[in-house]
């Protein structure tokens, strides 16, 4: 018996429906006798599955080939230019995969300790089906973080309390904090950070964010109109070197809503003493860390200030002239008329 089959050109000379039914033909009989078979011909017509490679991080899913490309038929051949269809042969061992028949796919890693994966598929043209392609998973360590954003006034403490909303009057300094805490298994070198409303405030600052460790930043703002700030921060790994080139993975927090800081408006009345919170202001003189416009007793002098204000909130009782309504000033020298004798 001969050691190996050499066919050249076999079926050149045959119409495409009888070129088709003798390829399966050869190729079944190759199968039953078990024969090393060359195949030489330049009429390639059966669909070719290329072998492609994903990257993940731990833990994580991935929809996207190393190439960028978002199908696994992206790179695969058909030479008559059919559509393929893709059907999964081996799942992958230390995750899943969601296959769909277009190519499109996620991967899933399962979080365990292995550095690579792999799984398998087909690619047919609805006559055609090619051998089993290889897709190889690269498993890379994580790179992830949270990051939170509260709001404050300036000379309160604490100067960022967890709020969702919070109003403020005209003038106000307010305090933003980011926070970004490493979640992940990489360190973090670089952090850029933009808002909607106060812009740039990090651009590729560096830091040393190791795994566990958070980072806080705090940016004020003069209030003159109510804000909605969106913020984003991405941080990324790199070499801590004067020309540095940045280097994967670069992980960015999303775009995040911080909270809506509303202005006063000239009759709102937060503490009901009958001053506007825009003539209040924010100041905390007594130093309780209640602003003006939420203390009942704003000089902590055991007088409510609507005892204080006078009939007219707008322009609050000054007694003696200086310049600080009563309600603000918990000691004053009251001046009496000189009586001679």
């Amino acid at each position: 018996e001969p050691a190996a089959f050499l066919f050249d050109e076999p079926l050149s000379n045959l119409d495409a429906t009888l070129r088709h039914s003798m390829r399966a033909e050869i190729k079944s009989l190759q199968r039953r006798v078990g024969t090393t078979t060359i195949h030489v011909t330049h009429d390639q017509e059966e669909a070719m599955a290329i072998a492609d490679r994903i990257a993940v991080m731990r833990g994580e899913s991935v929809n996207l080939l190393e190439s960028g490309e978002t199908t696994l038929t992206a790179n695969d051949l058909d030479p008559e230019g059919d559509a393929l269809t893709v059907t999964l042969v081996t799942a992958p061992t230390h995750g899943s995969v969601q296959l769909n028949p277009s190519g499109t796919f996620t991967y899933t890693h399962d979080g365990g300790s292995t550095t690579n994966d792999s799984f398998t598929y087909q690619a047919s043209d609805g006559i055609y089906t090619s051998d089993p392609a290889i897709v190889r998973v690269l498993v890379k360590p994580a790179a992830r973080f949270a990051f939170s954003k509260t709001v404050g006034i300036e000379g309160i403490k604490p100067a960022c309390t967890p709020s969702t909303e919070i109003q403020a009057p005209r003038g106000t300094t307010m305090v933003y904090c980011y926070t970004v805490t490493n979640t992940g298994e990489v360190p973090f070198l670089y952090h850029s950070l933009t808002d909607s409303h106060l812009g740039t405030l990090l651009s590729d600052a560096p830091y040393l964010l190791l795994p566990g460790s958070s980072y806080r930043v705090q940016f004020t703002q003069t209030l003159t109109v109510s804000t909605t700030n969106i913020a984003t921060w991405t941080a990324s790994t790199g070499p801590v070197t004067a020309a540095r080139v940045r280097s994967n993975p670069q992980v960015s927090a999303g775009s995040h809503t911080a909270a809506t800081v509303i202005i006063s408006s000239d009759t709102d009345d937060f503490d009901g003493d009958t001053i506007p919170d825009n003539v209040e202001g924010a100041g905390d003189p007594d130093g309780d860390n209640i602003p003006n416009f939420r203390d009942t007793d704003a000089d902590n002098d055991g007088m409510l200030d609507r005892d204080e204000v006078g009939s007219n909130g707008n322009a609050p009782v000054d007694s003696n002239g200086n310049g600080t309504p009563d309600y603000l000033e918990s000691e004053r020298r009251l001046y009496l008329p000189v009586i001679a004798r």
